[in-house]
């Protein structure tokens, strides 16, 4: 991908709200805008996770807390459909056992948490489909997806240990956490002990966009 059209990509992506745009900037556009071979994970029609092409996306160098330009574009084109939630609910993810949106002082905003049971117990960290999804609520009542989770069970269910900490793209996996997190307070039912890497995609956050926590997310009272 061209440089220049590369930071374009970025630019657009963190300046434009998903959800008021998306009729008119999809991943295919992106896509099309961006270069020509340069997306290596494609989404095809249909709302089951099965209908993805999963192709190799190389850890290509990615620092300082962001991805490329082409593993944005990868994610977002394979995960733009999930901000419609019943999209994803029919693709197999459910509301986390998380009696509230998490909204936590002093660290910032999450949102609701959808969970693909499946993804989440099969041992597999693939950029196309993340094991969770991060909805924040909206002035109307409705979900905007704000980000995308990845997330692994912790082998030994030991906290004081890490030997199987997963990577996205070269970057560590936040953890190992269970329930004492303050991620996971007002979870109704025990957490296991587990590694997550958040991807702030669908909504700038100041630090970072794989920091957990969203200083500009906040819950409604």
């Amino acid at each position: 991908m061209n440089h220049a059209v590369a930071r374009l990509v970025v630019r657009v992506m963190k300046a434009i709200r998903f959800s008021s745009r998306l009729a008119t900037l999809t991943a295919a556009g992106i896509v099309a805008a961006a270069a020509t071979g340069a997306v290596v994970v494609a989404a095809t029609a249909g709302s089951d996770n099965d209908h993805v092409e999963h192709h190799h996306i190389g850890h290509d160098g990615a620092e300082g807390g962001e991805l490329t330009a082409e593993q944005q574009v990868a994610i977002y084109k394979a995960t733009a459909r999930f901000n419609n939630v019943d999209v994803a609910i029919a693709a197999g993810y459910a509301a986390a056992p998380i009696d509230e949106c998490v909204d936590v002082e002093g660290y910032g905003g999450m949102g609701l948490h959808y969970v693909n049971l499946a993804l989440a117990t099969d041992g597999v960290i693939d950029p196309a489909v993340p094991e969770v999804l991060v909805y924040i609520p909206t002035a109307d009542g409705g979900l905007e997806l704000g980000a995308v989770e990845y997330a692994n069970i912790d082998a030994d269910q030991d906290l004081a240990t890490d030997e199987d900490r997963p990577e996205l793209f070269g970057h560590p996996f936040d953890g190992p956490m269970d329930a004492t997190n303050p991620a996971h307070a007002g979870a109704t039912m025990p957490v296991p002990v587990h590694f997550d890497l958040h991807v702030w995609l669908y909504r700038d956050n100041p630090d970072g966009m794989l920091a957990p926590f969203n200083p500009d997310v906040t819950c409604p009272a």
